[in-house]
């Protein structure tokens, strides 16, 4: 066979094969000697340039890429999807794929096989329809946005459930696949912050899909395993420590949240509570030890040196307390004979004390307006304000119900409106509403006080009430566009506002 001629610029380069397997060529031609013994195929580059992958890879990147341009072009067609406007399932959905672009390729996050990519794919926005959503759910975003997400719900939604060491679950997103959390609380984590952020809100459906997707496959294999799971293992530090125990009291509080708002019976007793309080967030984060109290023991007014988080356990206890007595004062005590000697009122009494005092003797990490950056101080506050709102309404609901005299009807009466106007100071001071809102019970508490100022208009024509309702319906309008809570109980208010006369805001017109 006659030697092809070669481009002297190029004499000198070993074959591909060679190059791609980093083995020395002898650069013999037509084949060199290493391609001949293993009987592979010898080419040699015509000009020095870049090696571009193995062939393999190069064909799975085109494939792909024409997979997208394919999924662009029918996408067209389609609408956006836009979260906040329904709650059923949409046909598409947004994915922002971010890329770290680099010559010799790219590990995968989730450990699949490394592909090599293009600077041409990288930032790529792509509308995917349904049926293509379900492939790509098996495919990790890049390691750049994991930790952007994860910034985001640190410093926006962490205080809401604040059982993460930031700065080792941080470390974890860079850890070998075993030392890494679950997937579903990543993704998870990640769908929360994305939803938040105009940036990345287009990708929190895929996230949360990702999320459940994991989630449902541990739980299957659980089932067919039909094994408890293992003890956990002695906690190695105080962190860890702390972790689970904080992951216990979210889980209090959360139960005592939905007791009150759906009537369901609360599943933990805190009478048989033996866990301490969470420690300071200042302690977590340090990895300082720090001596807590019992629950009983704050309760009791024994202690009043509570942390953060021990303030949300303490306002989520009070406001399930009061909203299961309001929910009681239905169908108990109407004996009219001696109405204001019964076991509600004395009830009463006891939970409008320990509402005043909570109120008083708030720990300095939780008082306002000196810690008003602080969204756990903020929500402290505005849960025990609704706590109130809702305890002295049940009371004039039960004077008008016993005919019990007039100034008994005043004197709850007249704490209404007090509580409603802290509700709008303590929400002026929060700077992500979007954020803030995105907790059901402060947009219930938003519409609480609205409630309250749209009695005190109709009775007492009060223009400083009319200012802080036009605020609260704004709020809840244009936080409404992406949350569907807060979307709802503006239409509801809305509707309210219609019924009475003589009241005229601009920002009706927004609301359908």
């Amino acid at each position: 066979m006659a030697t092809q001629a070669i481009n002297p610029s190029a004499a000198q380069l070993s074959c591909t094969s060679c190059r791609s397997k980093k083995l020395k060529c002898d650069r013999a031609k037509p084949q060199c000697s290493r391609c001949v013994k293993l009987v592979d195929q010898c080419v040699y580059p015509k000009s020095r340039q870049k090696r571009v992958g193995k062939r393999r890879q190069v064909s799975e990147l085109e494939a792909r890429l024409a997979q997208v341009e394919n999924i662009l072009n029918r996408s067209k067609t389609n609408k956006h999807y836009k979260a906040h406007h329904n709650h059923e399932t949409t046909n598409t959905v947004a994915y922002h794929a971010h890329s770290t672009i680099a010559n010799t390729g790219q590990c995968s996050v989730e450990g699949n096989a490394s592909i090599t990519q293009t600077s041409a794919t990288n930032n790529a926005l792509f509308q995917l329809s349904e049926s293509t959503t379900s492939s790509l759910l098996n495919d990790p975003p890049s390691i750049q946005l994991m930790e952007e997400l994860t910034a985001v719900y640190f410093d926006k939604l962490h205080h809401e459930s604040p059982m993460l060491h930031r700065s080792r679950y941080m470390e974890t997103l860079r850890s070998p696949p075993d030392a890494r959390s679950p997937i579903c609380l990543r993704y998870i984590l990640m769908a929360l912050a994305a939803s938040t952020t105009e940036k990345h809100r287009e990708l929190a459906l895929l996230l949360y899909q990702r999320a459940r997707a994991d989630a449902e496959s541990r739980r299957k294999m659980d089932d067919n395993d039909q094994v408890l799971a293992p003890d956990l293992a002695v906690a190695p530090d105080f962190v860890e420590i702390e972790e689970r125990r904080r992951t216990w009291w979210v889980i209090f509080i959360s139960d005592r949240f939905i007791c009150a708002t759906t009537g369901w019976p609360a599943q933990i007793d805190e009478r048989d509570v033996r866990t301490f309080l969470p420690s300071s967030d200042e302690a977590f984060e340090r990895g300082i030890e720090e001596p807590t109290s019992l629950l009983q023991s704050v309760l009791s007014g024994k202690q009043h040196n509570y942390s953060a988080l021990a303030g949300r356990v303490l306002a989520a206890y009070l406001f399930c307390s009061t909203l299961q007595h309001v929910l009681r004062s239905a169908s108990e005590d109407n004996n009219t004979a001696d109405a204001q000697n019964t076991p509600y009122w004395a009830r009463h009494s006891r939970l409008d004390n320990d509402l005043v005092i909570m109120l008083m003797s708030l720990p300095n990490s939780l008082k306002l307006p000196g810690n008003f950056k602080s969204l756990n101080a903020i929500f402290v506050s505005i849960t025990i304000h609704t706590a109130i709102i809702f305890l002295q309404r049940a009371a004039l609901w039960k004077c008008q119900q016993l005919t019990l005299p007039t100034f008994s009807i005043h004197r709850y009466k007249m704490r209404l409106v007090p509580a409603a106007h802290e509700i709008v100071n303590f929400m002026r001071l929060i700077t992500d509403m979007d954020a803030a809102l995105m907790n059901p019970l402060m947009a219930l508490s938003a519409y609480t006080a609205a409630s309250v100022f749209l009695d005190d208009i109709t009775t007492e024509k009060n223009d400083e009430s009319e200012a802080s309702l036009d605020l609260l319906l704004h709020i809840l309008v244009k936080v409404g566009i992406s949350n569907p809570v807060a979307g709802s109980l503006a239409i509801q208010l809305a509707a309210e506002i219609r019924k009475r006369r003589g009241i005229s805001l601009s920002i009706m017109q927004k609301v359908q």
